[in-house]
């Protein structure tokens, strides 16, 4: 009997596409398992991480539409691109306001790398801000900081949630100075740190 037809895989390799009007149900449950995965190429990685690297260029000069097109562009190369899942869930949260996206996109960012110190924070972020939930959002805060203790943007929303939730006022100017320390040249924390 000749070969059943195939489609050409899908991004991340689908077990098996069929073409229109080619019926399913033909092929065997043993011939559709037997499908091989399509291997992530040397040069798809390349190209995520190329796409990757200009969208943080973009993060850096706040032109988040561009970076917002230029993480798309890396996870539907790389959909398992932690950073890029990391950052694009930023971009949604803190500039779209799309809350739900961003959360779908931290968590999947968490399951692939638990100690994930920009998903956790900005899953932590999105509890203390939108969901309040201040317990989960302040253990969120602190395990992010426990894998990164350096974090300047952690330990800045750390210390603002510490201010302006826990009116813990000491704690809050000690992380905020710690950020400042840790990113002296960041305007925003330039220009902030000595309210607290």
């Amino acid at each position: 009997a000749p070969a059943a037809p195939r489609g050409p895989p899908a991004p991340g390799g689908a077990p098996l596409q069929f073409p229109r009007g080619h019926i399913k149900e033909k092929m065997s449950e043993d011939r559709y398992k037997e499908r091989p995965l399509r291997p992530f190429t040397h040069a798809s990685f390349q190209t995520a991480n190329s796409s990757f690297e200009e969208a943080m260029q973009h993060m850096d000069k706040c032109e988040y539409k561009q970076a917002e097109a230029k993480f798309k562009e890396c996870i539907e190369t790389d959909p398992n691109h932690i950073a890029a899942l990391s950052y694009y869930g930023k971009v949604q949260l803190d500039v779209r306001s799309h809350h739900t996206l961003a959360q779908d996109l931290f968590i999947r960012a968490l399951a692939l790398e638990p100690a994930n110190p920009v998903a956790l924070g900005g899953l932590a972020l999105l509890h203390a801000n939108i969901f309040k939930d201040n317990n989960y959002a302040e253990k969120l805060f602190k395990q992010a900081l426990e894998i990164d203790s350096t974090d300047s943007t952690n330990l800045a929303n750390y210390s603002l949630f510490l201010r302006d939730v826990r009116d813990d006022s000491q704690k809050a100017r000690y992380y905020m100075q710690q950020a400042l320390f840790h990113d002296p040249t960041r305007p925003w924390l330039r220009n902030n740190a000595y309210k607290f």
